[in-house]
């Protein structure tokens, strides 16, 4: 079943498709309906080329799989742009989705791909991840959205590449009681609170990151076991990065942490924790300040010309200093 070239408005459900497979949808404009696109219990089902706005919601997903989204423009819908609940495997790439009340929405579901998509301006979250696993994102603008532009709660096995998540009102990317989430070549800037706020997590990764010019933190870890390599930290509000109470394994390595307006590195409450080879320079107060801490390793950083202290260490025993340049 093709269906393509049309103008579907003014429904109560723009495109119901039940219990169905093999069907493309190209080309549509799909516009002030109760729903937009509800796909149910179906497979292999291709959306693409379509502008689907000004509905109460774009395109509802429940128990389907192989369902692909493409090159559409899902903007100014009520509620969500995308929903997919209980789906499996459903690609969205080159999609501008913007003034939504959030632009996807995903729970609880399991590998769905987000590629190449603008997600801004959206009322809520830019994306809102729930209860779901193995979710990837990669090359996509996450901006301007009211909320937070990546939100992930209750999830596991979590992939942001390459994307830009800028100018959000709170945080960029938030997770809670969420594991497995790697964050890898990703310019996180200008987001009114924190760049990136963990807490309660498990196993985060992030890698040649630029975390700058964020309102808050630009890197801040509540609770969790975080990994942070090769990244540039630096212009943010109050802490390039800060710990409290995080789990044992933090390590913080090969990272230029310059000019943010507290401290460079501030670990606080935590232990077992790394911070080698860094550059921690220009920060306005301490370079790195440790406090009520333990067991904490630094080695081979060069810490520079902050404002107050290079290291500050207090009520924190078994910390360890070695082959570092203090100046």
């Amino acid at each position: 079943v093709v269906v393509e070239n049309s103008v579907i408005s003014h429904n109560d459900c723009g495109i119901i498709v039940w219990s169905s497979s093999g069907i493309s949808i190209s080309g549509c404009v799909i516009d002030h309906n109760g729903g937009g696109v509800i796909i149910v219990n179906s497979s292999d089902i291709s959306v693409s080329g379509c502008d689907i706005y000004d509905n109460d919601f774009g395109i509802a997903i429940w128990s389907s799989s192989n369902i692909s989204i493409s090159r559409c423009r899902i903007s100014d819908n009520l509620s969500i742009g995308i929903f997919i609940g209980g789906g499996t495997i459903v690609p969205t790439s080159g999609c501008d989705m913007s003034s939504n009340g959030c632009s996807v929405g995903i729970w609880p579901s399991s590998n769905i791909s987000i590629s190449g998509c603008d997600v801004s301006d959206n009322l809520w979250f830019g994306v809102y991840i729930l209860w779901s696993s193995n979710i990837s994102m990669s090359g996509c603008s996450v901006s301007d959205n009211w909320y937070e532009g990546i939100h992930i709660c209750l999830s596991s096995d979590i992939s942001i590449s390459g994307c830009h998540v800028k100018g959000n009102g709170y945080d960029g990317v938030y997770a809670y009681r969420s594991s497995g989430i790697s964050m890898s070549g990703c310019d996180i800037s200008g987001n009114g609170y924190n760049g990136v706020c963990v807490a309660d997590s498990r196993n985060i990764t992030m890698s040649e990151c630029r975390v700058r010019g964020n309102g808050y933190n630009g890197i801040c870890a509540w609770g969790s076991s975080v990994s942070v390599s090769g990244c540039s930290i630096s212009n943010n509000g109050r802490n390039g990065i800060y710990t409290e109470e995080v789990s044992p394994g933090m390590s913080i390595s090969g990272c230029n942490i310059r000019g943010n307006r507290h401290n460079g590195i501030r670990i606080r409450g935590s232990r077992d924790a790394i911070i080698s080879g860094c550059d921690v320079s220009n920060n306005g107060y301490d370079g790195i300040r440790i406090r009520n801490s333990r067991n904490i390793a630094i080695s081979e950083c060069n810490v520079g010309h902050n404002g107050y202290n290079g290291i500050r260490i207090w009520r924190s025993p078994n910390t360890s200093l070695s082959e570092c340049n203090v100046s």
